[in-house]
């Protein structure tokens, strides 16, 4: 029997808020918040939580929202995986020779995690905002 460990997007939507108030978390770290499993993160587990956090980047960019899943990085390099710059050119936040060059990329990549946390700042005094995110697709 397969077992699908995709995470409801709910779920993750709350603890990329939870986790937008501070630094980026890692990928392991996040699974482990998700319930999933950390250690020894299989191929099938990480594609898994990849294409829960690229559902829910799909939805900011339809309701023009900072792009929450970018909080998630790799722990070796601090940075989102390269699935992100796809979304990155989708939303209009950079374009894909920006994103060629790996100090360019950081830089576009820490000003939108900026404004990840600009949003949540807003957020804690505004409960529209919350639900803008929140809403199911």
């Amino acid at each position: 029997m397969e077992t699908n460990n995709v995470a409801p997007i709910r779920e993750v939507k709350v603890n990329l808020m939870f986790a937008a108030k501070s630094q980026p978390i890692s990928y392991g770290d996040f699974a482990t918040r998700l319930e999933m499993p950390k250690k020894g993160l299989n191929r099938g587990l990480e594609h898994d939580l990849c294409r829960s956090l690229a559902e829910v980047t799909d939805q900011c960019i339809e309701r023009g929202l900072p792009l929450f899943p970018l909080m998630v990085v790799r722990k070796d390099t601090g940075m989102p995986g390269r699935g992100v710059d796809e979304a990155l050119v989708a939303a209009g936040i950079a374009t894909k020779a920006e994103l060629a060059d790996p100090k360019k990329r950081a830089e576009v990549i820490s000003l939108e995690q900026e404004r990840v946390r600009q949003y949540c700042q807003l957020a804690a005094n505004d409960e529209k905002l919350v639900v803008r995110l929140l809403l199911p697709k």
